[in-house]
């Protein structure tokens, strides 16, 4: 959709090209900022997720590790009595 709305919006500049309204053409460069923004945003949260989810994997791996470790002291206890 990008590239499409890139081409539309640059055409009409080359000698031969077509023949675009200039408030059509200032429409197609509208919707064309638009879309990159949505785009970046989407990329903007993309990032946050991949942080949020090695945060999330990082914590349960702790939380496995400290039960792990209070296991092992349990199993201590057990086999000293």
């Amino acid at each position: 959709m990008l590239d499409v709305m890139k081409k539309v919006t640059t055409i009409n500049e080359r000698q031969g090209g077509l023949k675009i309204h200039k408030d059509t053409l200032y429409y197609f460069q509208d919707i064309l900022d638009h879309i990159i923004d949505m785009e970046q945003r989407i990329l903007s949260l993309q990032e946050s997720l991949s942080r949020s989810q090695g945060n999330y994997f990082a914590k349960i791996s702790i939380d496995v590790t400290a039960a792990s470790n209070r296991m092992s002291q349990i199993m201590k206890q057990v086999r000293a009595k």
